[in-house]
């Protein structure tokens, strides 16, 4: 492996790093100007921006790539590829824009990318996990063991609703 390519790679990790860096740090000043008695926990905004853009990205790579490899064998799984990652990458655009857990009182709404919303009184949720995994992960279950909502430290609001849910059940 070329040093060129060894320093490519180590560069898009940094440049990684640092998106998911700017990501937290919006959604921290986003959780700044919420009202604690009643907020929306959401995916930052720059997410979906990210998303939308590697979207295009690779549909503009997928056409760029039709005219290049035009008559070679093969091509079709460079295709397959790519119409997989647009379609994933269209996915996430949708579920950054639509999943939202409002919080008002004691009354949460989690509104999922399928599906209809579901309301519940803080009272219901019976069990709550923290994982302490790279992204800090709560999740929520009712007394049947049914998972209610899961949420990571990167969305806006996870701040306030991890104290909130701390104070009752961690």
């Amino acid at each position: 492996m070329s040093p060129l390519r060894i320093l490519a790679i180590v560069l898009s990790l940094f440049v990684i790093a640092a998106i998911l860096k700017t990501l937290t740090d919006r959604a921290r000043k986003e959780e700044e100007q919420m009202d604690k008695a009643s907020f929306t926990v959401k995916l930052p905004g720059l997410y979906t921006g990210i998303i939308a853009v590697c979207l295009l990205f690779f549909c503009v790579a997928m056409i760029a790539a039709a005219f290049v490899f035009e008559e070679q064998q093969g091509v079709e799984v460079l295709y397959g590829v790519f119409a997989a990652f647009a379609v994933l990458c269209l996915f996430g655009t949708c579920y950054a824009l639509k999943w939202r857990i409002h919080v008002k009182g004691d009354t949460i709404t989690v509104v999922p990318l399928f599906g209809k919303p579901r309301t519940f009184s803080v009272s219901n949720i019976s069990k709550v996990v923290r994982l302490r995994n790279s992204s800090q992960t709560i999740k929520a279950y009712d007394s049947s063991g049914k998972k209610l909502f899961s949420v990571e430290s990167s969305a806006a609001g996870y701040t306030p609703l991890s104290k909130r849910l701390s104070e009752l059940y961690l």
